[in-house]
């Protein structure tokens, strides 16, 4: 199905994960043909890049035109990486809907890869103003104590997959506040991710819970999210389809140490797509930096 052309993909790196980025644009592109994708580079200088095939922001770009909301954040900007890089989400999610003009945005971290396409996603936002993936940790103390005890300090959504419609940027304000707060991972709070938790309570009526297992699959959702194989086909809990997968490098470590096998030829398709861009952007000779020796650790070389 053509991608609708008032709606915009997003995500948000620093530009030694470049690669990154036209990874999920990749994967996307195969199951939203003609969609929209636009990057917030938090580093980089105006030369950054020549002719990119998606539009490319700088922070330059939201410094200007939200610069009240960003002095809020800027005490971050010691940490591009991680906090800044995190707080600004609400913005630029602000910046697509309100300056570039989008009618529905859905943020996704550079580390997700698509398999199935995502359409549900903009119906629902015709109904609700804000989509979220709840992590689906396990709520077995004795089963999985690890993950339950992450339910209770971080956050029971995950903050790498965020929809929001034009009508919810009170919201992305209200979230913006809240990250300039505090990102600290103590104390019940985890960074951006566990004020999320609040929109349960304090914006029920507006909230959407994606509840299709085959969304955002990662190493802390195999117990509830169970792979399946059905004549071939990976189906989760027997049903839904693997629509995208966040490949941190705890997703990768318990695919490869056989904890979560069948996930296994998705994790193949993914490093194909990553090296063959590596070839293509002729960006081999980067691997010697920071950035990249952890990418080809934990992405491309296999344990």
């Amino acid at each position: 199905m053509p991608h609708p052309s008032n709606n915009t993909f997003c995500t948000i790196i620093t530009q030694a994960y470049w690669p990154y980025a036209l990874a999920v644009y990749e994967g996307l592109q195969k199951q939203h043909p003609g969609l929209n994708f636009s990057v917030l580079v938090v580093d980089a200088p105006k030369t950054f890049l020549k002719n990119p095939p998606f539009p490319v922001h700088l922070l330059s770009d939201v410094k200007k035109t939200y610069p009240t909301d960003y002095l809020r954040i800027a005490p971050y900007e010691t940490d591009p990486g991680s906090r800044l890089r995190w707080a600004l989400k609400p913005l630029y999610i602000k910046y697509l809907l309100e300056v570039a003009g989008y009618k529905k945005v859905i943020f996704t971290d550079p580390d997700t890869y698509y398999y199935n396409p995502v359409d549900f996603v903009w119906d629902f936002l015709d109904q609700k103003d804000i989509c979220l993936t709840p992590h689906w940790r396990s709520i077995e103390p004795d089963q999985d104590p690890s993950n339950f005890s992450e339910l209770m300090t971080g956050g029971l959504f995950n903050a790498g997959f965020v929809t929001c419609n034009q009508n919810a940027t009170d919201i992305l304000d209200w979230w913006l506040r809240a990250c300039a707060f505090k990102m600290d991972k103590q104390n019940g709070f985890y960074v951006d991710q566990a004020y999320l938790n609040l929109l349960t309570v304090y914006f029920p009526e507006r909230l959407h819970t994606i509840t299709h297992k085959g969304c955002n699959l990662a190493n802390w959702n195999r117990l509830v999210c169970k792979r399946e194989n059905h004549n071939g086909q990976v189906l989760i809990n027997g049903t839904d389809p693997v629509v995208f997968i966040h490949f941190t490098q705890a997703t990768i470590h318990f695919i490869e140490n056989g904890k979560d096998v069948l996930l296994s030829l998705f994790l193949e398709e993914y490093r194909k797509v990553l090296d063959d861009i590596l070839k293509t952007e002729n960006l081999q000779k980067q691997k010697t930096k920071k950035g990249f020796r952890d990418y080809f650790k934990n992405i491309l070389q296999k344990n």
